[in-house]
């Protein structure tokens, strides 16, 4: 069974809609010359960056949740300071962040392949039409597990 090039393109695309339904924003915004209401629909492109970020750690989320709190932080510097100060603070968190930004940016362009996994990034993910999985089996789990598909008794 061969897959056509734009059925792969379809799934792409269809894979793309699907992760930009789940952050787009509706507002209503009425027009104050004729007093109509106007859905308004905006895209937040940082959730749609940290979800197509690629990092296999338990922990990216509260990495996340803590970097834009320091974002959040930069913000509020001009509700507590004259806004001279506010500016060199603000900014010097702001390029600390960045840099943040791109160590993320880096760690999820990371491919790893070794012997027994395969962990690719989003790129390869979008470029391949199937994933190959490899499963490492251990000697005596693979003597068990056979042994009892075929009705045997468990080595012991």
């Amino acid at each position: 069974m061969s897959i056509q090039s734009n059925d792969i393109d379809q799934q792409k695309q269809d894979f793309l809609t699907a992760l930009t339904d789940s952050v787009k924003e509706e507002r209503w915004i009425e027009d104050p010359n004729t007093n109509e209401q106007k859905k308004s629909i905006t895209i937040n492109y940082k959730i749609l960056w940290y979800k197509l970020q690629n990092v296999s750690s338990p922990y990216f989320g509260e990495y996340a949740y803590q970097l834009e709190e320091f974002v959040n932080l930069a913000a509020d510097a001009y509700n507590n300071m004259s806004t001279e100060r506010a500016d060199v603070l603000s900014e010097q968190l702001l390029r600390k962040i960045r840099s943040h930004y791109f160590g993320i940016d880096a760690k999820s362009s990371e491919t790893i392949l070794d012997q027994h996994n395969n962990m690719k990034n989003l790129v390869h993910l979008l470029n391949k039409s199937e994933i190959t999985k490899k499963y490492v089996v251990k000697d005596e789990m693979a003597k068990a597990g056979i042994a009892g598909f075929l009705g045997g008794k468990e080595p012991e």
